[in-house]
């Protein structure tokens, strides 16, 4: 089952989710739901398993956000669980979203990598040629004294 790794790899790209998440695709129009509570049950689903819906209803009604927001938090379990499951189909857009673009950088990307990983390398060989010359010297200079 890959919703509830979609939801945590969400969750933890935000050092504080519940401020700072953005849901790219979850633009389904609701009154029951709004950004706000949506992020909420993302991070509620992550927290308490994706799947356990009674305990995730019983963490709204004591999320201290969402207390007066009346809609929300008298939802069932299974519009609750409808809604996750439409915010886990918006997270499988964003990922096939960032994997096309990251398909479309491509050559451009890997040259750049290659790069990168060339002028490393010459800056190793640098050091090293720097390390055994001072080397020499400091040998130099104890035969000398």
């Amino acid at each position: 089952m890959k919703a509830p790794y979609l939801i945590r790899s969400k969750v933890r790209q935000y050092q504080n989710p519940i401020e700072d998440m953005n849901l790219q695709f979850a633009t389904q129009k609701s009154k029951f739901f709004s950004k706000e509570s949506d992020i909420v049950l993302l991070c509620l689903a992550d927290r308490l398993g994706y799947g356990n819906w009674p305990e995730i209803k019983k963490a709204v009604r004591r999320e201290a956000r969402c207390r007066f927001d009346h809609l929300f938090v008298t939802r069932g379990e299974e519009d609750l669980k409808k809604r996750v499951i439409y915010l886990v189909q918006s997270l499988e857009k964003e990922e096939v979203e960032a994997n096309k673009k990251q398909e479309n950088m491509g050559p451009s990307a890997n040259l750049q990598r290659e790069n990168d990983a060339a002028f490393q390398e010459k800056m190793d060989k640098m050091l090293e040629e720097v390390e055994m010359e001072t080397a020499k010297a400091l040998s130099n200079l104890n035969l000398n004294d």
